[in-house]
């Protein structure tokens, strides 16, 4: 069991440094802040919600999802500050880190699309500004938003249907080969420790 341990985390902090730590909490609140005026003020008054604002609106809260990943590895950075070592396994393999690498890896790939999708809406709209034609793409935009939207759980799924999984590291990214199983046991301590710290940042740089 300790074996095991010190090969899934043999960290004793989450985030190596605090230029990261305080780097993560300060864009957590920027997030929350920045993107919670944006989806007020554009979902403020929904009936008249153009297509781009509703890109616009759509992509603050995924970014707040987003935000809302950071502050939950921010959190377990400072409640494990110093023995995440004995709760990194813990960690690594409960439904919480699955769940949030799931989320944030959807909420990345949706601002992607989203962000593709308005750049294709805003050259539409220079070509075609007639009052019917801006219904037409209002009605289409959100069908295209849903396609995102669903493109980027598929994205988000994957991982899992591949053979690779979210609890494979400390930050909850999946790995592109999945989970390693064979590890020689005079090599596991080394490999552990450039697995698990080196694939995030690497205590004291």
């Amino acid at each position: 069991q300790e074996i095991v341990d010190s090969i899934s985390s043999p960290c004793d902090y989450l985030f190596g440094s605090w230029l990261i730590r305080i780097g993560v909490w300060t864009i957590v609140v920027l997030a929350f802040i920045c993107n919670a005026l944006v989806i007020v003020t554009i979902f403020r008054f929904p009936p008249y919600i153009s297509s781009i604002k509703l890109l616009i609106g759509l992509i603050a809260v995924v970014n707040t999802l987003m935000g809302v990943c950071s502050s939950v590895l921010a959190s377990v950075d400072a409640l494990t500050f110093g023995v995440f070592a004995k709760y990194g396994a813990w960690w690594e393999g409960g439904a919480g880190c699955h769940t949030i690498g799931l989320l944030f890896i959807f909420a990345s790939e949706a601002s992607i699309f989203l962000l593709t999708l308005a750049a294709l809406e805003r050259g539409f709209s220079v070509k075609h500004a007639t009052k019917s034609e801006t219904k037409a793409t209002l009605a289409s935009m959100r069908i295209a938003v849903f396609f995102c939207f669903g493109l980027a759980l598929i994205v988000a799924v994957i991982p899992v249907l591949g053979g690779s999984e979210y609890g494979v590291s400390p930050l909850c990214i999946p790995l592109p080969f999945g989970k390693p199983t064979a590890v020689e046991p005079s090599q596991g301590h080394s490999w552990g420790f450039e697995f698990s710290c080196g694939s995030h940042f690497s205590h004291g740089t």
